[in-house]
């Protein structure tokens, strides 16, 4: 199920996507109140105001409410869905596409077969005291996606899936993730970026406090080789992490091709990273992994305060470093192999 916006100037949207008619709850489809999914139609001038309609009906009641959006892309111009609400009401993958001015806030997402709530081609993005649940064994279930989206602050929010809590992807700028709890999934990512060659650009990323337990990955920037553009000036502060595996990677070789990726001259420039505050600890030997390219080394990396301790007793961790251009400050553990 797919928003998208013309020009909005306040747009508080809480929505469900299909989840289908179980467990003895109240379903309210959109369609039924005159909704079209069709990309053409205007549904906030249809029946009128056909998901302000389902909403408002939907949270009045007494017992649990599905407010059902098939799949398709609904059209609409301002509006406010709001509370309090009667009714216990979750939500299930939402997109919003060419969309500004939105405040997403205090909604449970589960259970989607895909990214969980997408943000593509928007600008000034609040994301706000979210749940967002899905099993760790689901793939490609990412909480939150941003994409050549800009302005973006996601905050208090809670995320446990199958793949990454929170993926920035290329075109975006300007965003800011705080107070963010991670586990079970695949961690924080920067990317991929430059698959199949292409031209990518990420910048301006700061996560400021946030604890990761029993993730894949911690914090991870992830690109192709063959790609081009660059990921910089991008700041990690205050990161508690418990049992996780990768704690810190960047890897410029990075391939989930079922065949093995092929080697290339080019790479996105990986610069101006910064990994300040970092505690806890690892579950693989390896705790800090910078694998960067050849031709297109990382550079400007900082490692400050970081503190990364095995999470057996009696093992030990490592780092790795390859084209890895920097420095370290303060206490690093495991110590720094930047050059």
């Amino acid at each position: 199920m797919g928003i998208r916006c013309w020009e909005i100037r306040s747009l508080v949207l809480v929505l469900l996507g299909a989840l289908g008619h179980s467990h003895g709850r109240l379903v309210f489809n959109v369609e039924t109140f005159g909704a079209q999914g069709d990309g053409l139609t205007d549904s906030t001038e249809v029946a009128p105001g056909a998901l302000l309609i389902a909403w408002t009906v939907g949270c009045d009641q007494r017992q649990p409410v599905v407010l059902l959006v098939p799949n398709g892309t609904f059209l609409i111009k301002p509006m406010t869905f709001h509370g309090p609400c009667r009714a216990n009401i979750s939500l299930r993958s939402v997109r919003f596409e060419d969309c500004r001015h939105i405040k997403v806030t205090g909604v449970t997402i589960a259970d989607s077969p895909h990214f969980h709530l997408q943000f593509h081609r928007c600008n000034h993005v609040i994301a706000l005291s979210l749940q967002i649940m899905a099993p760790s064994t689901s793939p490609r279930t990412d909480g939150i996606h941003v994409q050549q989206t800009r302005n973006v602050h996601i905050l208090n929010t809670t995320i446990g899936t199958g793949d990454d809590c929170v993926s920035v992807g290329h075109g975006s700028a300007n965003v800011t993730i705080s107070g963010l709890m991670c586990g079970p999934g695949h961690g924080i990512s920067i990317g991929s970026l430059g698959k199949r060659d292409t031209r990518a650009t990420v910048q301006n990323v700061l996560v400021d406090g946030a604890t990761l337990t029993g993730t894949e990955n911690g914090l991870r920037i992830k690109t192709w080789q063959g790609g081009h553009g660059w990921a910089r000036n991008i700041a990690f502060r205050n990161i508690k992490m418990i049992n996780v595996s990768n704690p810190i990677v960047i890897d410029q070789h990075y391939c989930d091709s079922p065949r093995p990726c092929a080697n290339k001259t080019s790479a996105v420039k990986v610069s101006e990273v910064t990994f300040v505050g970092i505690q806890g600890t690892s579950r693989t030997d390896v705790a800090v992994r910078l694998a960067c390219s050849k031709y297109v080394p990382c550079e400007h990396i900082l490692l400050n305060d970081v503190s990364l301790r095995p999470f057996e007793e009696g093992g030990a961790v490592s780092s790795y470093c390859h084209n890895a251009r920097g420095e370290a400050n303060g206490e690093v553990k495991p110590p720094s192999c930047l050059s």
